[in-house]
């Protein structure tokens, strides 16, 4: 059940901050290296990864388009 309400969490986090003009990436590949991902972040014993997030602004290209596409609907 953790795992789903962590999955339900990251939505409204991936939703929250796309409302805001920030992008989102859901990163599975930390299931494919959870063991190695967490000896270096030091996760505790018997604590797993669900999926990782990358959370950042929007790139230049970006908002040129998002600032082109609000001139010209």
């Amino acid at each position: 059940m953790a795992a789903v309400d962590a999955s339900l969490a990251a939505q409204n986090a991936a939703l929250a901050a796309e409302s805001i003009g920030l992008g989102v990436v859901f990163l599975g590949v930390l299931r494919n290296a959870a063991r190695e991902v967490a000896e270096i972040v030091g996760l505790p014993p018997h604590a797993f990864f669900t999926f990782g997030m990358a959370v950042d602004g929007p790139t230049r290209i970006a908002s040129a388009r998002l600032a082109r596409d609000c001139r010209n609907p």
